[in-house]
């Protein structure tokens, strides 16, 4: 079977990204030629082809399809092209551009189409954002089938109007003994000059709004002042980075205190150098780095949003508080710092529970059945 992902070009590498490298290669190690198409905007320049080349690095094949405009009925016939020279037997979509160029070029092509839903952000004051998310949710609905991560949009898509026949519920996976064999790296305390008695909480995540790094901020202030020798750190970078520095230093949080450790590309010895990992997002589908810690087995505390309360279970694994609220973010975070034995269950519990339905494995079979399923159905 050919199965062609389409997504336009990133020039970062996060979250969403990650997923797709991952979807990639585990369906060709099952025997799936899948190959990625990708909708390569002039605008971004050579920084846009970064996701094709590191997807060749990785012996994905990669079909590039410039798009010279915002918007781009050329782009359309173009990518119809492309996907009539590849032959797919399905199509699978990501992103809204993805979404909506796929469709109609699907449509004209005649090969049936399957998109997956990452996350909408519906900015209350970017309209421009608001109308390209709407676009997509009309695209969405009128695929052939729909994969959502969590079972969160299964339900916020059904209020949408979408068909429920149509909607498969496959949550995203991580490959575990990967994961495992790229730990030792790097010794990252070591590295940030952080001292082994110091209680270490942090993030891996992008500095941007919907991440919610300012929550985590906020709520680590309220931890120093009962745990004054426990220390934060932020892995990661993105548009907020200026904004976040200076928060933090109206909060006082200083070097000391707070260490801004940027793009770190060894994310699993990141992770194990954090005795507790927040993730306190605004808004989220299935977390990678949330999975990849508890891998690592580290206790998480999370905020209920997306498919966090579905993958964290409340007292077990970690804990699940009320977006927005530093306070009670703290006092979860202050908790696991003063009472070890219970953190080191609850990395363990979280562990087992990503091993038991959360593999990438489990994703691979449960997405390869959507595709044979389309490809049998008559066009």
């Amino acid at each position: 079977m050919r199965v062609l992902h389409l997504m336009r070009g990133s020039e970062e590498v996060y979250g969403a990204e990650r997923v797709i490298f991952a979807e990639l290669e585990k369906l060709r190690l099952a025997g799936v030629d899948a190959r990625f198409l990708m909708l390569q905007e002039s605008r971004l320049g050579e920084a846009g082809d970064l996701m094709g080349k590191l997807l060749e690095e990785m012996g994905v094949p990669v079909v590039r399809v410039p798009v010279d405009k915002a918007i781009s009925t050329r782009a359309v016939t173009d990518l119809r092209r492309a996907i009539e020279r590849e032959a797919p037997q399905v199509v699978h979509t990501h992103g809204y551009k993805g979404d909506v160029y796929g469709l109609l070029a699907c449509r004209l092509a005649k090969v049936p189409v399957v998109g997956e839903i990452h996350g909408w952000l519906f900015p209350r004051d970017d309209y421009v954002i608001r109308f390209y998310e709407w676009l997509d949710v009309q695209a969405l609905k009128r695929m052939d089938a729909v994969i959502v991560l969590a079972d969160h949009y299964r339900r916020m898509i059904l209020r949408m109007g979408f068909q429920s026949q149509r909607i498969k519920l496959i949550p995203s996976g991580v490959d575990v003994p990967a994961l495992k064999a790229k730990v030792g790296q790097a010794d990252l305390r070591q590295r940030l000059g952080i001292a082994a008695d110091r209680p270490v909480i942090g993030m891996l995540t992008r500095l941007s709004h919907e991440k919610g790094v300012d929550l985590f901020l906020r709520a680590f202030a309220l931890v120093r002042r009962r745990h004054p020798r426990a220390v934060g750190v932020v892995f990661g970078d993105g548009p907020e980075r200026q904004a976040l520095a200076q928060l933090a230093a109206e909060l006082e949080l200083g070097p000391t205190e707070l260490v801004w450790a940027g793009y770190c590309a060894e994310a699993m010895d990141a992770l194990c150098a954090l005795d507790v990992v927040a993730q306190t997002s605004r808004t989220e589908a299935l977390p990678q780095a949330l999975m990849e810690a508890m891998v690592m087995e580290r206790p998480v505390v999370v905020t209920a949003v997306g498919g966090c309360p579905e993958l964290v279970q409340e007292g077990e694994t970690g804990y699940v508080v009320p977006s927005s609220d530093p306070e009670t973010i703290a006092a979860r975070l202050c908790h696991l710092i003063e009472h070890p034995d219970l953190a080191l269950r609850m990395g363990r519990s979280g562990a087992a529970r990503i091993a038991e339905g959360y593999t990438m494995q489990h994703w691979v079979e449960r997405t390869l059945r959507v595709y044979e399923t389309l490809s049998r159905a008559p066009s």
